[in-house]
């Protein structure tokens, strides 16, 4: 069972090019002999990639590293280079829009360079990935200056072409979401959905879709994004927002929860609407549009926030976030989708310090965890780590086992 804890006042089918990506992206060597599922690594800081200007040597110089870093954004998978990309986030109290590519294979960091229409700095967006475009959306693009002022936010959706390292914003039609953050943005097959979110203590539960697939084949290239695409009477059109209205019930309004596909599903779990701290667990069908709150078996993590999450297979792993009291949480849990089970673990090896805002992606049986901050601990000691979570290394009890809902590694 979940439930809502109050704030102190004071293996199965996933999406074929996902699949194709995992079988391209091989786990960097040294990962292949971890015993233990937790492992960190340092990060190798390698020189910007610059875009050619005549005349202009490239530097030498390694890149800043990109953390410490809070509420930005990762891909939820990696390019197919083996690079997760992240972008923008809170660094130093300042917002940011700079875009790195961190390598899974060997650890390689690299700053780069993009041009174009390049998104304002902002913190608390959502990100996506669709074949070599990364797409943002929302987020706190207040500056210093406006920072306690209430402005209408940017709410266009940008896209940054990978092959061109070029920023597009990209043009819509009709009725666009409210600018927000604390959002969560995934994609199904090639349909981008949000929810949630929060602007100045204004709370959401909205769903909004926008389908990026063209009726004649697959999008990959942002290209057909900029001009529009036919329909089927051989019409230009732009994408359009779907505002989408459910029969069923849904969940409360939030902030900084969780929303991972799977299959024609996207799962929601957590988040906090200022009032209370939340831990339920919700499957939003995209075919029928219709919201049904699970009543989860096993260990269900306690309410939180800020925490993140990737998905392995049918698995979907979540990490820290905040606690009711103000606290960073340490722990890990995942959720099994097709048991609508919630496990959790113990001797994990060299896990995370406990933070929140930090962001988590996945590669091939790989998850992984990068940034975030705990204010209680000093953040230069991870500033250059990524962390590693080898799922193939969990050990889950079966369904009859004592032990039911709590997974273990060999000790």
């Amino acid at each position: 069972m979940s439930a809502a804890t109050k704030k102190p006042k004071s293996k199965v089918q996933e999406p074929p090019h996902v699949t194709e990506r995992r079988q391209r992206i091989q786990p960097p060597p040294q990962y292949k002999e971890v015993v233990w599922p937790w492992s960190s690594h340092a990060l190798v800081l390698e020189p910007p990639e610059s875009l050619p200007t005549p005349n202009v040597r490239p530097s030498i110089a390694p890149s800043p590293s990109p953390f410490p870093r809070y509420s930005h954004t990762l891909s939820p998978t990696a390019t197919d280079d083996g690079d997760l990309i992240l972008f923008g986030g809170l660094v130093d109290g300042v917002s940011s829009n700079d875009v790195y590519a961190i390598s899974v294979r060997d650890g390689r960091t690299r700053l780069i360079e993009t041009t174009g229409d390049i998104p304002d700095p902002r913190f608390g967006h959502a990100s996506i990935i669709i074949g070599s475009m990364v797409l943002i959306w929302g987020g706190d693009t207040r500056n210093a200056k406006n920072a306690h002022e209430r402005v209408v936010l940017d709410n266009s959706l940008y896209c940054l072409d990978l092959v061109q390292r070029h920023w597009h914003r990209i043009p819509v039609v009709g009725n666009v979401p409210d600018g927000r953050y604390g959002h969560a943005m995934c994609a199904v097959d090639e349909v981008i959905y949000i929810f949630g979110g929060q602007l100045d203590g204004t709370f959401m539960n909205d769903i909004w879709a926008l389908d990026l697939s063209f009726p004649q084949s697959p999008l990959h290239k942002s290209e057909r994004l900029l001009s529009g695409y036919l329909d089927f009477s051989g019409t230009m059109k732009d994408p359009m927002w779907d505002p989408i209205v459910s029969k069923t019930q849904a969940p409360v309004k939030r902030t900084n929860h969780i929303w991972v596909p799977f299959e024609r599903c996207i799962y929601l779990f957590g988040g906090t609407d200022g009032e209370y701290h939340y831990n339920d667990t919700w499957e939003f069908d995209v075919k029928t549009r219709q919201w049904s709150e699970i009543t989860a078996l096993g260990f269900v993590p306690t309410p939180r926030e800020g925490h993140a999450a990737a998905i392995v297979e049918d698995m979907i792993y979540i990490y820290g976030g905040r606690a009711v009291d103000g606290k960073d949480l340490g722990d890990m849990g995942s959720f099994r989708v097709s048991q609508k089970r919630w496990f959790k673990f113990r001797n994990m090896g060299p896990e995370p310090s406990p933070r929140s805002g930090h962001a988590m992606a996945a590669v091939n049986s790989t998850a992984y965890v990068l940034g975030g901050l705990n204010y209680s601990a000093d953040p230069s000691d991870e500033a250059s780590v990524i962390h590693a979570l080898e799922t193939s290394n969990l050990k889950y009890p079966s369904l009859t086992s004592p032990l039911q809902g709590t997974g273990w590694n060999p000790e």
